[in-house]
């Protein structure tokens, strides 16, 4: 599948791009606390699958299957237009303050 079968995870990565404090409480370690959150964020596409029993310091064995989606930032009009689109709030302004 592709990023517009799950709008959803365009829209986490939007709120990672924010630093919300909702959505990095959902992971165990933030790096970007009490710092500027990234400036971009972009997903790849990878296959796992189990190691071999022979492979005794991997469990996984991962291919790489290609972009999932580009590198995204918060002001891209194409972005804030693809989330508006599902309904999400989100200011159609450049300024990083604004958006917290």
């Amino acid at each position: 599948s592709n990023y517009q079968q799950h709008p959803w995870l365009l829209h986490l990565s939007y709120k990672l791009l924010q630093n919300d404090p909702l959505i990095t409480s959902l992971i165990e370690l933030n790096p970007f606390e009490n710092k500027e959150p990234p400036t971009f964020i972009r997903a790849e596409h990878y296959v796992y699958e189990y190691a071999s029993k022979n492979d005794s310091k991997n469990w996984w064995k991962r291919k790489r299957k290609g972009e999932y989606f580009p590198p995204i930032e918060l002001k891209n009009p194409s972005l804030q237009n693809f989330l508006s689109q599902y309904g999400w709030n989100v200011p159609k302004n450049n300024d990083k303050s604004s958006l917290k």
